[in-house]
């Protein structure tokens, strides 16, 4: 977000004239108590519950919240829920409108659909040559760095986030066979390569929707140093440790 909030300013959208605390205090209350949902989540995250119930208890706890603090109704905050936010003060509402249940669903299709090519190719074993090539590039340069370029080709290829990091899974669970350390690397490769690239819908809607340059992934910094850094962690790893795997 804030990449894109810079070339927002870049764009000429008058971004940088706007104190954004005033105006977003026009629309929310900016109380301590608005992080009680975000206490919960944490907390229940370093107990180790289960997902589901954590990701319910936050959403509890934030519906108690907004009853309390806002003047809004049960009725209305169920609306809210389910056919997203509606800012009154137009400049919050091209940062902060919609969400809900309902603009779920075309992401949820998204992720539908890529679960069913992810089984064509597992099922029909289309991928297995690439699977062999990889393990022997694995072996040969690093794992995370050969989970780094899968991830860049099916980001590339699929021009979808999800089916990227599904892809990247299946290709690579053979050299990273640890589903831990597969989650970390697909969190530091998959979830943050598809974003830049400019035909992929996990940073092409994003920047659109705001009306943003295409230019503006050269400010986000951030996503291109994780997967860079894990390459270097793991290439001075495998100098001082040679069995590092």
């Amino acid at each position: 977000m804030s990449h894109l909030l810079f070339c927002r300013k870049r764009a000429g959208r008058q971004a940088a004239d706007i104190d954004l605390t005033k105006l977003f205090s026009q629309e929310y209350i900016l109380s301590a108590w608005t992080l009680i949902p975000a206490i919960v989540l944490l907390t229940m995250v370093m107990l180790k519950a289960d997902i589901k119930l954590t990701m319910i208890a936050s959403i509890a706890s934030a519906f108690v919240t907004a009853l309390f603090l806002r003047d809004l109704g049960s009725i209305e905050l169920c609306k809210i829920l389910f056919s997203g936010y509606q800012a009154a003060s137009p400049e919050v509402g091209r940062l902060m409108n919609g969400g809900g249940v309902l603009s779920m669903i075309q992401v949820c299709c998204i992720i539908s659909i890529s679960c069913t090519f992810a089984g064509i190719f597992e099922l029909t074993g289309m991928l297995r040559r690439l699977e062999s090539g990889i393990a022997y590039l694995g072996a040969k340069a690093g794992v995370f760095l050969t989970i780094t370029l899968t991830a860049l080709a099916t980001a590339a290829l699929s021009c979808n986030q999800m089916l990227a990091v599904i892809l990247t899974e299946q290709l690579c669970n053979k050299i990273q066979p640890d589903k831990i350390k597969m989650a970390a690397s697909l969190e530091n490769t998959a979830i943050v390569i598809a974003p830049l690239i400019p035909w992929s819908i996990a940073g092409a809607v994003p920047v659109a929707t705001i009306g943003a340059p295409q230019s503006c992934v050269i400010a986000a910094v951030f996503l291109r140093m994780l997967p860079v850094w894990g390459i270097l962690v793991e290439k001075v790893l495998r100098k001082t440790y040679p069995t590092f795997s």
